[in-house]
């Protein structure tokens, strides 16, 4: 399950403890933009808590990062884009091109977009 919850915390420019689970790690940058501790590390927790608590520099810095991290990875604008990005390379990454597709003897039907086309 993706965090919600991290991602809303991002968005308003707050430095994010988490636990190490589920989709955290796609959302965080350890060090960068908050922590992620192994989950029920009660230590591990205190620790980053007291280290955010305790300095003012660090969450400032966590809280920017964590917002210009949402801005360039969660917004609906570049998740659309990296899905289409991730469908462009499936139908022309690593394939056969485009001329061996055509001379195989299969009926147009066969043919898959040029990248133009699906562009």
């Amino acid at each position: 399950m993706f965090p919600i919850g991290i991602l809303e915390a991002m968005r308003a420019g707050l430095p994010v403890i988490a636990s190490d689970v589920g989709g955290a790690r796609e959302a965080i940058v350890p060090g960068e933009t908050g922590f992620l501790v192994p989950s029920g590390s009660i230590p591990a927790l205190a620790q980053a808590l007291t280290q955010i608590l305790s300095n003012l520099d660090l969450r400032l810095n966590f809280g920017r990062a964590a917002r210009q991290r949402f801005r360039e990875r969660f917004l609906s604008a570049q998740q659309e884009e990296r899905t289409r990005s991730v469908y462009l390379d499936v139908l022309f990454g690593g394939g056969r091109p485009q001329e061996e597709r055509e001379d195989d003897g299969g009926g147009s039907e066969d043919k898959l977009p040029t990248q133009q086309e699906v562009a």
